[in-house]
């Protein structure tokens, strides 16, 4: 703007300057200087005469070249304009990284969902839990919280195993009680109906071959009692009744029959697995140990510990209404009583006093359906 507003002032100079030159030369040679300056036209200041007079339409002057020139000028700014417009045009540019900040989110909710998964992990390290889970040796303990707690044995009966899966490969012998016998590692497991819980049956031992100073000989008799199997959440209960007292049912004296009266619970074994017939249990920790009987008497010194390492099943048999179960107890005693010179006997029939076998049979025995009392 600047140019354009000095230009016309040098337009305006060169014209004094011209019109000065040809009023001092022409002074005398007026009828001449007519053609003179028609020559002169075309240099371009005859034009600018006129024009410098109408000041307004300064801007569309029509010298052949510098207005030519002032006009691209003009258009520069026209061409901006366009360049004003394709910012114009970009402003939708914009709004398309607007649609890219969208895109950005989505993989933002995607990293809380990594984040999601990364604690799943971090629990099955943890489980089982497991036996959980960890799962199948968490059955037992499971099972043994349940004595003291009253959760509900559905649940950990859906851990259970079946007992098809327990007992696959096992010989089973059919009787009052089912015996499933593992022919490889010698395992027994019993097998009780659930028809079984709760009746009452009779349990009967027998010394097969002892010695007579540890208070065992061939045909001893041992103690006789009344029990009866009892489930209890995830286990079944032995349980000795009381045989001493009986209460006429009719009396009133009955409803107080068990008052101040204790039974005895031998076991509590923990179920291995079940069905819809009934529970598996080992049968190893009902005999093998000194369950139903004391097989070292409380006054002999004679018999050491209990090895449950050498104690072991000698025969197994099953029939409708009884089981017996032969076994052999091995006690161990590091440091045994020394033999004086008048008791030779026992040096004699105990071989070694360190490690002395004691045979009992067990018989279990369906209470008999009649009228006794």
């Amino acid at each position: 703007m600047s140019l354009q507003a000095i230009f016309p002032r040098f337009l305006l100079l060169a014209f004094l300057l011209a019109s000065a030159a040809l009023s001092n030369g022409a002074a005398a040679q007026a009828p001449s200087v007519p053609g003179k300056p028609a020559p002169a036209k075309p240099q371009g200041p005859s034009p600018a005469p006129s024009k410098p007079a109408e000041k307004k339409p300064e801007p569309v002057k029509p010298s052949p070249g510098k207005p030519a020139d002032q006009k691209p000028a003009d258009q520069k700014p026209a061409d901006q304009k366009p360049a004003d417009q394709k910012p114009a045009d970009q402003k939708p540019a914009p709004a398309k990284p607007g649609e890219v900040k969208p895109e950005p989110a989505k993989p933002a909710p995607q990293k809380p969902a990594d984040a999601k998964p990364a604690p799943n992990p971090a629990p099955a390290a943890g489980s089982i839990k497991s036996g959980a889970t960890p799962p199948v040796a968490s059955g037992a303990p499971k099972a043994e919280s349940s004595n003291g707690s009253n959760s509900p044995s559905s649940s950990a009966a859906a851990k259970r195993k079946s007992v098809q899966d327990v007992v696959k490969g096992h010989k089973r012998l059919a009787g009052l009680f089912d015996i499933y016998l593992d022919q490889e590692k010698g395992g027994v497991h019993l097998y009780v109906r659930r028809d079984q819980i709760g009746r009452e049956f009779i349990h009967f031992s027998q010394t097969l071959d002892g010695v007579v100073q540890a208070g065992h000989h061939r045909g001893s008799y041992g103690s006789e009692m009344v029990f009866r199997i009892q489930a209890f959440y995830e286990r079944l209960e032995w349980i000795a009744e009381n045989t001493s007292f009986y209460f006429d049912p009719t009396s009133a004296l009955s409803k107080a029959g068990k008052a101040n009266i204790s039974h005895s619970v031998m076991a509590s074994e923990p179920i291995v697995a079940s069905d819809d017939g009934g529970y598996l249990i080992s049968a190893n920790s009902l005999f093998l140990r000194e369950v139903f009987r004391n097989i070292r008497p409380s006054t002999s010194s004679t018999l050491g510990r209990l090895s449950e390492s050498k104690t072991k099943f000698l025969s197994l048999r099953t029939y409708r209404d009884n089981v017996s179960l032969a076994v052999e107890y091995v006690f161990e005693n590091g440091s045994p009583p020394r033999s004086s010179d008048g008791d030779r006997s026992r040096s004699d029939e105990i071989t070694d006093a360190r490690n002395i076998s004691i045979r009992v049979q067990h018989h279990l025995i369906a209470m008999p359906k009649n009228d006794y009392k």
